[in-house]
C-alpha cells in the first residue's frame, strides 16, 4: 500500500503474505488494532524522500519487521 498521507487503520487488518506500507516522509503508519494479523515480513518505506515520523503496529502472531528509520520530533 503506498499513501501521500498517514495510513491508519479503521477495523482489523489481515495480510496473508507480506507487506510494504509507504507513505510520504513527515507521515506515520498506525495500524494498532488489537486483532490485527501480518502472516509475512512487513516493510516500511517513504516515498520522496524524509523519513516517516511514526510507526505503530499491532499484530496477534510473531512479527517479522524490516529495518525502518523514524525521526524525532
Amino acid at each position: 500500500m503506498t499513501a501521500g498521507g498517514d495510513i491508519t487503520d479503521s477495523g482489523v487488518v489481515s495480510v496473508a503474505g507480506s507487506s510494504i506500507l509507504a507513505t510520504a516522509g513527515g507521515k506515520s503508519i498506525v495500524l494498532d488494532e488489537t486483532g490485527n494479523t501480518f502472516n509475512g515480513p512487513v516493510t516500511f518505506n517513504s516515498t520522496g524522500g524524509g523519513n516517516l515520523l511514526d510507526v505503530t503496529i499491532a499484530d496477534t502472531t510473531d512479527f517479522d519487521i524490516a529495518a525502518v528509520t523514524v525521526m524525532h520530533a
